[in-house]
């Protein structure tokens, strides 16, 4: 158990801490392509934004179809 203060207690257990990774790991991605597409729009570079976009939106869905059967 992990006291967080007040009487609030949280049980941390290894599948939450699989859980927490793969969050951070795709943070990191939604992160990056969010950066390389301001990137795209300020360097005024269609292709690489319609390709950060097109990726961005990849991971979205896949995101998406993940979580559906989760929550």
């Amino acid at each position: 158990m992990l006291n967080l203060g007040n009487n609030y207690k949280m049980a941390i257990q290894i599948h939450n801490h699989n859980s927490i990774n793969f969050i951070n790991l795709l943070m990191e991605r939604i992160n990056s392509l969010s950066d390389d597409i301001y990137e795209s729009l300020m360097d005024e570079d269609t292709e690489s934004l319609k390709s950060s976009i097109r990726e961005l939106q990849i991971v979205l869905r896949e995101t998406q179809k993940t979580t559906e059967d989760e929550y």
